[in-house]
């Protein structure tokens, strides 16, 4: 049972009890207004199949975004227009990028991105938290009973699974993310705290070997993964970036892609179980967490803060054991990845 004290914090912070990070009814359809961003996006895999992205988005109009006021309007759009600029971006393949952004869809995408305090590109945030939907009505929550709500650049199953997947993993860690904010909150280990987080990492140490069963990594390499790239690699990356057309003075943004490092959990699990890393791969995680939704990223600085006040926190019963699980994880993901 959790407490309002702690329900309080969880509000503030944006987490849902249940659905941790994950944004807990995610809208799926924008105002009419602005129909044409979802008609793309819903066929833009055979678009990029029929080589007619670019002509469709010659066509779009430049919409303004004034109109969107709620968090769920602003995280649907910023999920649209990313997927929008990753087609038109990698339309042609990972080996031939262009390297710049037409203000159609820019335009309103820094409009949203300075409203959500995001990034104007992919990332975990838009493509993972923001990009599910129920298949139908359930209690239950996992891979198989909810769909994407946009991001297909393949008609193979693995589009759809590795994002649902992905999300099944946000939510069974909601019980680890809320165990910890009860500690923080109370200034004290429970019984039960690291419990909770063997209980919940355990969990998506099994549920992320599940990827395999559809995603094979030459599908997901050769038709989805570059999709989710960064500026930061060939032409763009002699170039310094990709250019945002109607924000040219700006200048080249070399921008990072959909990463699992943008994840904020296992941030606050390190945080509050005191894992260091080495520095380079430290510099890696906290240009990472720039990537996050901001209050995701205060929540990491609180649970770290909170958690140096928490004596003998190394000593407690279980703690060994959440370590434990924590470096199992990492070692399945690596392997899974690789």
């Amino acid at each position: 049972m959790i407490d309002d004290d702690l329900l309080d914090i969880l509000n503030y912070f944006e987490i849902d009890q249940r659905m941790g990070f994950l944004l807990p009814n995610p809208l799926t359809k924008l105002p009419e207004e602005f129909n044409l961003w979802h008609q793309i996006t819903d066929e833009i895999q055979e678009l990029i199949e029929k080589n007619m992205l670019e002509e469709r988005l010659q066509q779009l109009p430049l919409l303004t975004t004034h109109k969107l006021s709620t968090n769920n309007e602003l995280r649907l759009a910023h999920l649209l227009l990313v997927t929008l600029a990753a087609g038109h971006v990698w339309q042609d393949g990972p080996d031939k990028a262009r390297l710049t952004i037409p203000a159609n869809i820019s335009v309103p995408l820094f409009d949203v991105c300075k409203r959500l305090d995001l990034k104007p590109i992919v990332c975990h945030a838009s493509v993972c938290l923001a990009n599910w939907k129920p298949i139908k009505e359930t209690t239950i929550f996992n891979a198989s009973v909810i769909d994407i709500i946009t991001f297909r650049f393949t008609q193979h199953p693995a589009n759809r699974w590795f994002f649902t997947l992905t999300a099944q993993i946000e939510a069974e860690l909601a019980e680890a993310i809320c165990a910890i904010a009860s500690a923080c909150l109370h200034g004290k280990i429970e019984q039960s705290t690291m419990q909770h987080i063997c209980n919940a990492v355990t969990k998506v140490t099994s549920t992320i070997q599940r990827m395999e069963e559809y995603v094979p990594p030459n599908i997901f390499y050769n038709n989805l993964r570059y999709f989710l790239s960064g500026y930061t690699q060939n032409a763009l990356a002699e170039q310094g970036g990709i250019i945002f057309e109607g924000k040219e003075n700006l200048g080249p943004q070399p921008l990072h892609g959909g990463s699992a490092a943008q994840s904020s959990t296992f941030h606050v699990i390190d945080a509050f179980l005191g894992i260091k890393h080495a520095d380079d791969v430290e510099a890696f995680l906290a240009q990472h967490r720039e990537y996050m939704p901001p209050k995701h990223r205060q929540f990491i600085g609180w649970v770290r803060e909170n958690a140096a006040k928490i004596s003998n926190l190394r000593n407690a019963f279980g703690y060994q054991q959440a370590l434990c699980a924590v470096k199992k994880f990492r070692e399945v993901h690596i392997s899974v990845v690789s």
